[in-house]
């Protein structure tokens, strides 16, 4: 599955292959209202990020979670959590177990933040410890790999489990602020 954005028109649509036989193409979901940038699936659900810019790998305005559930079909409407953060946004990775959504931003030159969000409500955590290298969901837990931001940059320094019948006790509510870089940068972590 894939967004698809028309530079002249405002809003994108996902496309895929025939889930029978993998062959011809397909038209997912119709309509977004923005560039679906990042898109995360599970079998029930596909969701992702969304904003509105000059490409994805740029910064996006309005920067804002999506969700719909796969058997919807092409013209659902998705559900859309509020805007995140009053200034341009960059979406790294998105996924989604249907009930939750998980996703890494940060602005440029250097605040980020790697949010959960619980679908339909729009409820948000913002996980405040390092910047995931990896994150993937199964319908109980969120798996976040974790690195250096240091002189050992891109190590592995441990792999976590969030267990998501707990979300309102993950991380700290998300009330539209970002964290410096800095705030990476300096943390060392617990003790090796």
């Amino acid at each position: 599955m894939w967004s698809e954005v028309q530079r002249a028109e405002a809003g994108s649509r996902l496309s895929g292959y025939n889930v029978a036989d993998g062959q011809g193409v397909r038209t997912v979901l119709e309509h977004l209202p923005g560039d679906a940038c990042e898109v995360a699936i599970n079998r029930t659900h596909i969701a992702g990020s969304l904003g509105n810019g000059a490409a994805c790998n740029l910064v996006q305005q309005d920067g804002r979670l999506w969700a719909v559930e796969r058997s919807a079909g092409p013209k659902a409407t998705a559900s859309l959590s509020p805007v995140l953060y009053d200034k341009p946004v960059t979406f790294f990775h998105t996924a989604t177990n249907g009930r939750y959504l998980a996703a890494t931003m940060a602005t440029y030159p250097g605040e980020w933040a790697f949010l959960l969000a619980r679908v339909g409500e729009w409820t948000f955590r913002f996980i405040p410890d390092e910047w995931p290298a990896w994150f993937t969901m199964t319908s109980r837990y969120l798996y976040v790999m974790t690195t250096f931001r240091n002189k050992d940059a891109g190590k592995v320094t441990e792999i976590r489990r969030y267990d998501l019948d707990h979300f309102d006790r993950i991380g700290e509510p998300y009330v539209g602020v970002m964290r410096p870089r800095e705030a990476l940068d300096g943390y060392s972590g617990p003790d090796r």
